[in-house]
């Protein structure tokens, strides 16, 4: 169970990092790529990449710093909440392509956030 947990982890720090250092830092390239960014403010955006960037390092860090082991439900807990907001928000746009991606990484994040807390 712990190497599923693992690889959950890593595959949603990948992710989020990646979506996260897009959104805070180049913003302009985000801008142009995700249709939604053009419509909220900036400092909302770059407020998201932060937060995806510092969530995902959370997933992580327990590897290497074992006595950091609560980081990873507190993380996982963030992107649940992400992930929930994130599809009420695109359904309230009518973005549905976008909501079965939204769903997916949400029930990831919950079963990391289950699983690190019970196993």
């Amino acid at each position: 169970m712990n190497g599923v947990l693992w690889v959950l982890q890593i595959g949603l720090m990948l992710i989020f990092v990646m979506d996260g250092v897009l959104k805070a830092f180049q913003y302009e390239i985000a801008k142009e790529n995700i249709p939604w960014v053009r419509d909220v403010p900036k400092s909302l955006v770059i407020f998201v990449g932060y937060v995806e960037i510092v969530a995902g390092l959370g997933l992580i860090i327990p590897i290497v710093y074992e006595h950091f082991r609560i980081l990873t439900p507190i993380s996982s807990f963030i992107f649940v909440v992400l992930m929930f907001f994130a599809t009420i928000f695109h359904y309230n746009r009518k973005e549905y392509i976008d909501i079965p991606f939204n769903i997916t990484l949400l029930l990831m994040a919950l079963f990391v956030m289950i699983g690190s807390m019970f196993f």
